[in-house]
């Protein structure tokens, strides 16, 4: 029987899983026929065993190829680019396929000998090398503010990623009793710069004044700016304006004698107080913060790598560097091939990209070490990401979009049984765990944890999120989903179903939720999910499922746990709805990218019929029921509808959850508990 422990026991098992699915049951990929076998080690190069491939007739290709790619270190001098001749056939597909046993590893990054690592005189227990012979083209500065990750190189020892040298020390997730979550705070806002925006939705259809862009001027506090030698070099991290949008911004000067410091370029909302909790800042890539083990500073000016290992380094130690502009496996076009069983490792941007690949798998593997993405897929159809662990990426773990949302065609990716963990490593903000675009697409019995800000988001049509386990996110981050998604009201129809959020949100002023529907977002169902200690009021209307907005969404067969307001709602009135319908993005989203009042959309969302200029007030309601509330402080907050069909106790008495919840509504239908999670 399972009971309420089952849900501790999946947040408890996350951080020490790992992908077993490859080595213990490969996927059959031919469906029992026995493909043409193509075998190549290290020493070759893949672009021409890829080539070879390309050369067979397609009697050769009729029952399929599988590439094995033995045990090793595939040291790739540039991506393994794949094409529409690199196809194969239904039934028949080209499979790239590591070693069954492991071991066989694909890497975009340079191995730096450890040799050449000396002593630095000059900052005790530090390493330099010195790579100038190699004549590196490193990567351009930004002109602008940052908010995706910095180009700057990245640097890994024996597989560990290294942090650039900063201050405060990374990481900056808030240790007890910390409420600035390892951060330096900002005193004063003495000049807030010009801006490009508020922040709001309606920022695509406002005016700002027009003048020249100034970087803004902010207060600090203490002396650590003094220690810096050149003050045009440092640059700056933060969140300027909101919790939920960090950036990096060069520095333009630093005022020891006022305390202050000003931003080589504006922020596109203004350095000001924007969220009630203080505004946060460190400085990064600093030789002189170069003081704790783990941290790495790489001075492209003179090519001289610095780092401060974890051990010492040994002729057995593999420092790598990422620096140049490509991903590990590159594909265009292609269909009916799959790539499986290997690690990707070493990218200074994606480990895979894919544009227009159709009846695509990725199974099997072990991505991490790379500076943006895991997986970056755009126009796919039919293609699946399974049974793969994602870690310590820099910008997001698996990015999917498919289908057509205009005509509603359904693109049919699926992200199943992967464990997607430390995937915004680089850029805190908006950087998922999963995020599907499109129509028609799902994202089931993953398992994905541990980031500062929000873990999975659909963005279309039709998606469907379901048995799935989100825990440990939103460490450091204000007014944001766990599960977010808004600004589109033509985007409807998503399913979020038995999915467990656990732990979820940090205490800071504005609040957070465990699923976020945000700006005019509707049409929306979470039913027969398990919410335990999840979200944060604030100081506004946040609950656990939280809408902004939005109307028509349901909430149904939940169960919450010790979450102190399990929904949560901020309704939008007549006037504001009815400027927001009229806005110049707004007509675009709902009439142009697809068109809300085409027959395709009011047969399959009937409720859009009159939604435009905008329905009348009392139209505009949020509804739950069938809902289990223990240990809640306030049920409900803002404009939800109930069939009076909600229970709220103390507590849940002790054995069968589903039973449990049966004894206090009889018409609360089982969780299926035991299918929630990763099943390889």
């Amino acid at each position: 029987m399972k009971t309420l422990m089952i849900m501790a026991v999946f947040v408890a098992c996350a951080g020490c899983s790992d992908v077993s699915g490859s080595a213990a049951r490969p996927r059959d990929f031919f469906g029992g026929k026995k493909p043409l076998v193509v075998e190549a080690g290290p020493a070759e190069s893949l672009v021409a065993v890829r080539d070879k491939v390309r050369a067979m007739s397609a009697g050769e290709k009729a029952d399929g190829v599988e590439v094995r790619l033995a045990p090793g270190r595939y040291v790739l001098d540039k991506e393994l680019a794949l094409g529409p001749e690199d196809s194969g056939a239904p039934g028949a597909p080209i499979v790239w396929r590591g070693a069954p046993g492991g071991g066989t590893c694909l890497t975009a990054g340079r191995d730096v000998p450890a040799e050449l690592f000396k002593p630095d005189p000059a900052h005790p227990g530090v390493m330099v090398a010195d790579v100038s012979a190699w004549k590196l083209e490193w990567p351009k500065p930004p002109r602008s503010e940052c908010r995706e990750p910095y180009p700057i190189p990245e640097i890994y020892v024996d597989g560990e990623r290294y942090e650039p040298a900063g201050w405060p020390d990374w990481p900056t997730v808030a240790a007890p009793g910390d409420t600035n979550g390892g951060w330096t705070v900002i005193t004063s806002f003495p000049d807030m710069g010009t801006r490009s925006g508020t922040g709001s939705v309606g920022d695509a259809g406002k005016r700002f004044k027009v003048e020249k862009p100034r970087g803004g001027t902010f207060g600090y506090e203490g002396d650590r700016p003094s220690r810096w030698t050149n003050a045009k070099s440092v640059l700056l991290h933060g969140f300027w304006c909101f919790d939920w949008a960090e950036s990096k911004i060069p520095v333009k000067s630093i005022n020891a004698e006022s305390n202050t410091i000003t931003l080589a370029y504006q922020h596109s909302y203004g350095v000001r107080k924007g969220n009630p909790s203080p505004r946060r800042w460190r400085a990064m890539n600093l030789l002189e913060e170069l003081d704790r083990p783990g941290e790495c500073f790489v001075d492209m000016e003179t090519s001289r790598i610095y780092i401060m290992p974890r051990r010492p380094l040994s002729v057995a130690s593999r420092v790598t560097i990422t620096w140049a502009q490509r991903s590990i496996v590159s594909i265009r076009g292609a269909h009916d091939f799959a790539v499986a069983d290997m690690e990707l490792f070493g990218s200074w941007t994606h480990a895979v990209y894919a544009m227009g690949v159709t009846n695509a798998v990725f199974d099997g593997l072990a991505v991490h070490g790379v500076r943006l993405r895991g997986f970056d897929m755009h126009k796919a159809q039919n293609t699946t990401v399974s049974a793969c662990d994602v870690h310590d990426v820099g910008n997001g773990g698996v990015y999917v979009d498919g289908g057509d949302r205009r005509t509603l065609t359904r693109g049919e990716n699926v992200v199943e049984d992967c464990l997607v963990r430390s995937f915004s490593k680089n850029r805190l903000t908006s950087a998922y765990a999963i995020h599907m675009a499109g129509c028609g697409n799902t994202a089931r019995h993953n398992e994905m944890f541990d980031a500062p800000h929000q873990a999975a988001s659909l963005y279309g049509n039709d998606n469907l999120f379901e048995y799935n386990v989100v825990s440990n996110v939103l460490q450091c981050t204000d007014d944001a989903g766990a599960y977010y998604t808004g600004r589109n009201p033509s985007c409807r129809g998503n399913m979020l179903r038995y999915n467990l959020f656990a732990d979820i949100g940090s205490n800071r002023g504005h609040g957070n939720a465990a699923v976020y529907f945000d700006d005019g977002d509707g049409g929306n169902e979470v039913f027969g999910c398990v919410f335990r200690r999840c979200g944060a009021p604030g100081r506004g209307s946040f609950g656990t499922v939280f809408c902004h907005g939005g109307y028509s969404n349901v909430v149904r067969n939940c169960l919450f746990i010790d979450c102190e307001r399990p929904l949560g709602s901020s309704p939008w009135k007549q006037k504001r709805w009815e400027e927001f319908l009229k806005e110049g993005y707004m007509v675009s989203r709902i009439k142009k990218e697809v068109d809300i009042e085409s027959p395709t959309f009011l047969a399959r969302y009937p409720e859009l019929n009159g939604y435009l200029p905008g329905q009348a007030d009392d139209l505009r309601w949020n509804a739950a029921f069938d809902n289990v509330f223990v240990n809640a402080r306030e049920i409900m907050k803002g404009r939800w509808t109930t069939n009076e069909t909600d229970v709220a106790a103390a507590s849940l008495p002790p054995g069968d959850a589903n039973a449990a919840c049966r004894s206090l509504l009889p018409s609360f239908r089982p969780i299926p508990y035991e299918k929630i999670g990763r099943r390889r």
